[in-house]
């Protein structure tokens, strides 16, 4: 049974009037400026799109979905093989990084404005999402006798919680409180790297976070670990204008033994007895070994950086797997909230045709077939429902 997160209470917003509306994404040109923010100092550039971020987000969500078939199929099992399997789980630390940095790049507002913005792109996909899980697990109920007393549970005023046993429904709903999270302390992880970009204090937050990770009196407070960890990589995010992204490994050769010094450390760490040996177990919640291990995984992926985007902007060229990335780039919440419905699709389909039992009769063979339709899949589905991402609702104050 997946974990069901406690979360966090949100403050209510108070309004003298909506305006329910769908629009396009973009950024206010109006001049705003309080406390924290000061869109005066802005640069010209600033609210544009980055290439780089953007080829990384699709592939941090297509990866996501390969994950998924690793962990979701339940073809690897076995002490060694989970652990190798484990070895892959380097998703959500490159999805918050990949959040920091491109949040950076936004346009600043009133902080009201922000929270205001982000939560309701947030919830009203994850709502509408929501009620489609309990409709279909009626659905399932009706048609094949599966047995579920509760559809949901409703917790107000903060998030509506899906719950159902339908396979793949709810696995990945995780991730919605935690990001919201991060989103309520992101301005002023921001705030703090603006003032501090200058000098050594810009390092300070990624020394605090490992620190606080690393003790054990947290074990019990799941959601802050949650918390400590993914800061940590939003927040190294903010770093990301002054990474050499596209730099040859040569250029980077600084990087490695930083690598064979989180190897070491993993290693040191493991061998005390204290952690397990497949990450998924140090995942949830996410631990000091989780995080060093990460470190060392994303660091070598930066070394290769270069050849993996200029492999990726190569798939982005041809016409088909162009639009099926353009679409895990343009409405990455929505792959993210829906692609578990490619999955369900697939296993129903599997299961009717009666195909289940040739494809599954080699794990490699189910694997592939399952990465292949589940990525387009996903891609239309995804752009179905991409509509719930683009209801607004304008608020004057």
């Amino acid at each position: 049974m997946n974990k069901i997160l406690k979360y966090s209470q949100i403050s209510g917003f108070q309004s003298k009037s909506f305006d329910f509306k769908a629009t396009e994404h973009g950024h206010s040109a109006e001049r705003r400026e309080n406390f924290m923010y000061n869109e005066e100092s802005l640069p010209d550039n600033a609210g544009q799109r980055d290439k780089n971020i953007d080829t990384l987000r699709g592939f941090a969500m297509m990866y996501v979905v390969f994950i998924h078939c690793l962990y979701w199929i339940v073809l690897f099992n076995g002490k060694y093989i989970s652990i190798i399997r484990s070895l892959f789980l380097i998703e959500m630390p490159l999805f918050f990084f990949i959040t920091g940095a491109s949040n950076a790049l936004g346009r600043k507002r009133k902080l009201f404005d922000f929270y205001f913005s982000r939560f309701q792109r947030i919830l009203l996909p994850y709502w509408i999402y929501g009620l489609i899980c309990i409709a279909l697990t009626v659905i399932a109920q009706k048609t094949t006798g599966f047995e579920q007393s509760t559809y949901f549970s409703l917790s107000i005023p903060t998030v509506f919680v899906p719950v159902s046993n339908v396979p793949y429904l709810t696995g990945a709903l995780w991730f919605v409180p935690v990001y919201l999270y991060i989103i309520i302390i992101f301005p002023f992880l921001r705030w703090y790297y603006e003032r501090h970009e200058n000098d050594a204090g810009k390092f300070i937050p990624l020394l605090i976070f490992p620190f606080l990770l690393s003790n054990n009196g947290w074990e019990a407070l799941y959601d802050a670990k949650m918390l400590f960890f993914y800061s940590f990589w939003t927040y190294l995010g903010l770093f990301f204008q002054k990474i050499d992204i596209l730099g040859s490994i040569k250029s980077k050769i600084k990087v490695i033994p930083v690598v064979i010094l989180c190897a070491i450390a993993v290693l040191w760490f493991l061998n005390k007895g204290e952690h397990s040996f497949d990450m998924q177990n140090n995942k949830f919640p996410p631990n000091i070994v989780f995080l060093v291990y990460t470190a060392g995984a994303l660091l070598t992926f930066y070394l290769f950086s270069k050849y993996i985007i200029t492999g990726l902007n190569i798939l982005r060229k041809n016409k088909i797997t162009g639009w099926i990335y353009k679409q895990y780039i343009e409405n990455c919440y929505s792959m993210f909230l829906y692609h578990p419905l490619s999955f369900l699709a697939l296993y129903v389909f599997l299961k009717y045709s009666g195909l289940d039992e040739y494809v599954f009769q080699n794990r490699w063979i189910c694997l592939f077939v399952y990465i292949i339709i589940t990525i387009p899949a996903t891609a239309i589905i995804g752009k179905i429902f991409s509509w719930t991402e683009k209801i607004k609702i304008k608020t004057t104050l």
